[in-house]
């Protein structure tokens, strides 16, 4: 089997990505409380692909535990669980005891969703709440002040030192509107402590600073938390704000929900208040445009009698700015876009009021980071809604999916047909709305979107009271078909890299080949692949979908052009251990295929798997000891089973003495000795073919005794050289290549890639040592990747060994590779978008060159993934005749 070196990139992405490491992600909220009618609720949502083992942890103002009665947790004051992805949980606290207020810390394992809501009771009744989020680590930091009209100004603070010796000393400085400095006190927080404390008035920082509006500067000795909170003298509403960082370089905002205008008829009104303030000691200039739903100009009275859709202010160093919206006209709603030339903090207040102009309710927003997949929390119980609202800030229509996930993981519902947005387009829904029918649920909602769009969430009770926003966290937990997807892989052939190149791709539309996969009852099979291919031999990658809420089967789906196909369902039936108990794939693979599909438009095909008859074959692997020391002692080694005539294959671990068993269906099978380097459980790192050890015939029957012998193997050792090169990269191999080994029609299993005739060795500092089969052809090629500034960028140099295309070893040899490729790349960079102009992310972006300048015999590889604005950056070898291909993908969090 002759196999070209272009392979080798799918090796090098496969083994690039198993360094990764999970490490802990924590999370600070620095006010809550519970007791004398004040209730906190926890909100955890696991938006991430992997479960999160979370640890919340509760301090007082002294910086000890401090325990609250949380239903389904317990009240230790630190409570552990796990939550699945997709799933979400809101914990309320009881307010069983006396007023305890403090901060909490969670820590999780993975990336999720956090944020509190404080809530303010009389009786049975909610007076106000405000929606606390995760708060970032800071040690200076500004917040706005306004403590006009029996307005207050809160500040809560969390000591995150588990560290001080000493207490940690907070600096407070006091600056007017105009941004003089007019006052300084400090206050000291132990370890984990906690301050909540107002500005002003008689027991606050500065119990002078009344009727007041302005900046505080804060400064810490160690890092903190902190948020500001919005109160009014009769305790409702409540507002919360967040602070901004002195570091911060933040000069662009987006508020995706602002409103103003009157309706009689209800006596109800809204008015938006923008806070502006700048922490810098230069003057900033800032632009403050509104626009509406439909994203053309949104005018509007401010309080300083200036009327427009675009509005200029000029602000001081430190200076602070308070504008509101009068209300008048009929109600409307948009958005609004705040840039300024140098950093300041944006926030506005968003307020419900009555005829005689007193607040009924209000909330606080703050700027909403671009993303394209946003999940946020849904809570649709106790009278509660949740609602949406979103902002397009791009150049073209942005396409926005909307899913909607239960408190377990299930799919409820999903909108049918993605929504469009048009440049500035905003849009504000209540969860009811998007889902008619859907009630009493705890839950969360996945949007994605072909471009970058900003979001908050709304929370509101039925009256309209009380209303508090929440946080909207970056990704999605889901395995939905990307709007990608519906885009078909494109090949670009004979591109010459001889300058920085400028090449922008749309990729053509595809049909859906679309249905559902039926499995008996009973049945331990399980879908884990699903393809189409061409007639012509050309393979589209299908998406699948297993069974939630709603649904009892699983659904696949594949884009493909017109044409006639074989789709192609790959299917496991076991699992099992090796001698340790550690799990590996020791499974049964099959292949299901339907042949002669015609696509002309969306198709549907239905199909139905039943568990195929198999036979265990079992037996004993001899001669163990000529595999190498580190093969036995780092690695598994397992036989794999493979049939050219079904595409049936298997993986059966061996035990510590060379004991196999396999389950397999009647067919001519080609056995090989695997060698799989596993980290932890059912984590193959790497694998390779070491040889082919016979030939198997199961015919209708099990078989015993079936036994194989570990062939007679030499050792080739040697170094990679690149003379340009200080040092040979982490990641260099070297393969050899069985040219007499066939290769399997379908043999692409998920827990790794792994081809027949294949043995690899790494190339640790330049030196190798690579094990083959006695007496077989081989051809040997090293590989060695090269860094990138682009983390995501996959770069491979690959050169057969220097004046050998095939050798026969008969004895142990010593080879060394010497190449020098050039080593100055010319930037190849694009935009990948669909027939319809929408950017596409998660396309696979690779290129091929076997011609490159000035390097005979050396091929190069790159490959990248277009990122959420559909740009690509490939750092390209000069060469001539660059085969390119952009393929669509499936997301990681709708990986298989």
């Amino acid at each position: 089997m002759k196999t070209k070196p272009t392979f080798l990139l799918i090796l090098a992405l496969f083994l690039g990505l198993t360094g990764f490491v999970h490490g802990q992600y924590v999370y600070n909220l620095p006010q809550v409380a519970d007791g004398s009618g004040i209730r906190t609720t926890f909100v955890f949502f696991n938006n991430s692909t992997a479960a999160a083992n979370i640890t919340l942890s509760l301090f007082d103002d002294a910086g000890s535990t401090m325990a609250f009665n949380l239903p389904g947790l317990g009240s230790s004051g630190v409570y552990t669980f796990t939550l699945q992805p997709g799933h979400t949980r809101f914990y309320q606290s009881t307010a069983s005891g006396s007023l305890v207020v403090g901060s909490a810390r969670v820590a999780s394992s993975a990336p999720i969703g956090v944020s509190a809501i404080f809530t303010l009771y009389s009786g049975q009744s909610i007076l106000t709440e405000a929606g606390v989020g995760a708060s970032e680590a800071v040690t200076r930091f500004t917040i706005a002040v306004d403590t006009r009209e029996s307005r207050n100004t809160g500040l809560a603070i969390q000591n995150l030192s588990p560290m001080a010796s000493v207490d940690t000393t907070v600096t407070f400085r006091l600056f007017n509107s105009a941004g003089q400095a007019l006052a300084t006190t400090t206050r000291t927080m132990p370890k984990f402590g906690h301050l909540a404390l107002f500005v002003g008035g008689e027991d606050g920082l500065f119990p002078d600073a009344t009727n007041f509006r302005g900046q505080v500067e804060v400064s810490s000795t160690s890092q903190v938390a902190a948020l500001t909170l919005l109160q009014h003298a009769s305790g409702a509403p409540l507002t919360s704000l967040p602070v901004v960082p002195l570091a911060a370089s933040q000069t662009s905002f987006n508020l995706p929900q602002v409103a103003n205008g009157f309706q009689a008829e209800a006596n109800i009104g809204v008015k938006t208040t923008f806070i502006m303030f700048n922490p810098g000691s230069e003057p900033a200039t800032v632009s403050l445009d509104l626009t509406n739903a439909n994203g053309e100009a949104f005018p509007v009275t401010l309080d300083d009698g200036q009327t427009g859709s675009q509005f200029t202010f000029s602000l001081a160093a430190r200076a602070t700015r308070f504008v509101s919206t009068n209300g008048s006209g009929p109600i409307t709603t948009g958005a609004a876009r705040v840039r300024s030339n140098v950093p300041v903090g944006v926030s506005a207040i968003f307020r419900l009021v009555n005829g005689q102009g007193a607040i009924i309710t209000e909330t606080g927003v703050g700027d909403s980071p671009a993303n394209t997949r946003l999940t946020l929390p849904v809570d649709l119980t106790s009278g509660f809604n949740t609602g949406v609202a979103l902002f397009n800030n791009n150049g073209s229509t942005a396409s926005v999916w909307f899913q909607l996930i239960d408190r377990n993981g299930g799919i409820i519902d999903q909108s049918p047909e993605p929504q469009a947005f048009v440049v500035l387009n905003q849009a504000a829904r209540y969860v009811n709305e998007m889902f008619p029918g859907v009630t009493n649920i705890q839950g969360q909602l996945a949007i994605t979107s072909t471009l970058p769009i900003t979001a908050v969430t709304l929370r509101q009770g039925s009256n309209g009271s009380p209303m508090t926003t929440m946080p909207v966290s970056p990704g999605v937990t889901t395995t939905e078909t990307p709007l990608g997807a519906k885009a078909v892989q494109k090949r670009i052939l004979g591109i010459d890299v001889n300058k920085d190149t400028q090449l922008d791709v749309r990729l053509d539309p595809g049909n859906e080949l679309k249905g559902t996969i039926s499995v008996a009852l009973g049945s331990t099979l399980a879908p884990v692949l699903a393809r189409a291919i061409s007639t012509g031999g050309e393979v589209f990658p299908g998406y699948l979908r297993a069974p939630g809420v709603g649904r009892q089967r699983w659904e696949y789906s594949s884009y493909v052009p017109n044409g006639t196909y074989t789709l192609q369902v790959l299917v496991a039936d076991s699992q099992g251990t090796d001698q340790n108990g550690a799990e590996l794939p020791n499974v049964s693979y099959h292949v299901n295929a339907q042949e002669g599909i015609v696509v002309t438009g969306t198709t549907s095909k239905d199909i139905a798997l039943s568990n195929p008859t198999t036979y265990t074959v079992s037996g004993n692997v001899q001669q163990l000891l000529r595999l190498p020391a580190t093969a036995l002692d780092a690695h598994s080694v397992a036989l794999l089973f493979s049939s050219s005539e079904t595409g049936a294959a298997a993986l059966a671990s061996l035990n510590s003495i060379g004991g196999y068993s396999a389950k397999l269906p009647s067919g001519k099978f080609r056995v090989d000795l695997a060698i799989l380097l596993t980290e932890g459980q059912n984590q193959v790192k790497s694998a390779s073919v070491l040889a082919s050890i016979g030939l198997l015939t199961v015919n209708g029957r099990p078989l015993s005794g079936v036994d194989f012998s570990v062939p007679e193997l030499v050792s080739i050792q040697g170094q990679v050289i690149q003379p340009a090169l200080p040092s040979i990269p982490q990641g260099a191999f070297v393969v050899g290549i069985d040219t007499d080994a066939p290769t399997p029609p379908f043999l692409q299993l998920p827990l790794f890639p792994i081809s027949p005739g294949f043995s690899f060795a790494s190339a640790g500092g330049g030196q190798y040592r690579l094990y083959v089969q006695r007496d077989q052809p081989y051809d040997l090629t090293a590989g060695v990747p090269l860094q990138s500034s682009n983390q995501n960028e996959v770069r491979v140099w690959s050169a057969p060994l220097p004046g050998t295309a095939t050798e026969v070893f008969t004895a142990d040899a010593i080879r060394d590779f010497t190449f020098s490729p050039p080593l100055n790349p010319f930037k190849l960079t694009g935009t990948v978008t669909s027939a319809q102009g929408a950017v596409l992310e998660y396309v696979l972006v690779n290129a091929v060159c076997n011609s490159l300048d000035g390097a005979a015999n050396t091929s190069f590889s790159a490959s990248v993934v277009t990122g959420p604005d559909g740009k690509f950056e490939l750092n390209l070898a000069p060469g001539t005749n660059y085969s390119l291909s952009f393929t669509p993908s499936a997301p990681p969090a709708a990986g298989l």
